[in-house]
């Protein structure tokens, strides 16, 4: 069985459109940016992004599975909580959503 995700592209015109990722694309992918990103046997990922973001839910976590390394799993993204982890971290990846969250409705 080959597995696959749909992904709605955040840059898009007109109706929204899911992308198909295939398993081997998720694994192209992480298999790339480890190589790409020097990422190494005792790196630790401090994951704070959303996992309603692609870098959260497939990129981030896939290079610390992929290279079989800890991962800290922050549920949301809180600057407190990240700089008190930040110390046992040797990997943090962060988006645009942790610079400019989304207001909370009042």
């Amino acid at each position: 069985m080959i597995w696959q995700r749909y992904c709605i592209p955040l840059v898009q015109t007109g109706r929204s459109k899911g992308a198909m990722l295939s398993h081997a694309n998720l694994a192209s992918n992480a298999n790339s940016l480890s190589d790409c990103w020097g990422w190494q046997k005792d790196d630790v990922l401090l994951h704070a992004l959303p996992i309603f973001h692609v870098h959260g839910l497939f990129i981030a976590s896939h290079c610390a599975l992929l290279n079989a390394t800890p991962m800290i799993f922050l549920p949301k993204f809180d600057a407190a909580q990240v700089m008190g982890f930040l110390p046992k971290a040797t990997v943090l990846m962060g988006c645009a959503d942790l610079l400019y969250p989304t207001p909370s409705a009042a």
